[in-house]
């Protein structure tokens, strides 16, 4: 299914505006490059449903804002850690593959890949760990529109290689990609800029 922006506008109560944004996404791996203080985080936001656009809309299978059954279509990695500190690993994606509808779902060979023991708890985790248990915790129930905000920035070698092997397989999936700079470990198959 499609991922489709259509004069998607946020506004914080400052003043600071994004948008309007109007783009559609099919499959592979797309781009956004921005400035810092650009709006990035502000419009991945609004499109994995944790912000209401001001005015517009995000479709995936439905309103992604209306439809709670659209919003599972959508996963964020967001640039700060946002899990709670109680969860053990596991606990983190089988939790959210629940949320997602498919509690079938097994994380196990992810978790393997990411050298995250099972029962770590985040509280306990070290950076690097806590950022690969977010990813883990993203690719829960295989949402289809995967969204990675800096994620690069924040693994180590190893999770960077893994991830960039991933998302070369992943190309079926729709899989939006930011970063403040143009180097990514992977081909995107299209970039765009927020300016």
């Amino acid at each position: 299914m499609e991922l489709i922006l259509d004069e998607v506008r946020f506004v914080w109560p400052g003043g600071f505006a994004v948008g309007p944004v109007s783009r559609r996404f099919g499959a592979g791996v797309h781009h956004l490059v921005g400035s810092n203080g650009s709006g990035k985080t502000t419009l991945l936001r609004v499109i994995a449903g944790a912000l209401r656009p001001t005015s517009g809309s995000v479709q995936c299978g439905g309103d992604v804002h209306r439809d709670p059954r659209a919003r599972v279509n959508v996963a964020l990695v967001p640039a700060q850690p946002d899990l709670p500190d109680f969860f053990t690993v596991d606990e983190a994606w089988s939790t959210l593959a629940g949320l997602r509808g498919a509690p079938e779902w097994d994380g196990g060979p992810y978790r393997d890949a990411l050298d995250l023991p099972a029962d770590l708890s985040l509280r306990h985790a070290s950076s690097g760990q806590r950022r690969r248990a977010e990813l883990l915790a993203a690719l829960a129930g295989d949402p289809g529109v995967l969204i990675l905000d800096e994620t690069f920035a924040f693994l180590d070698t190893h999770g960077r290689e893994v991830l960039a092997g991933w998302l070369d397989s992943w190309r079926s999936w729709r899989v939006i990609l930011a970063s403040h700079h143009g180097a990514l470990p992977v081909t995107p198959d299209s970039t765009w800029a927020l300016t």
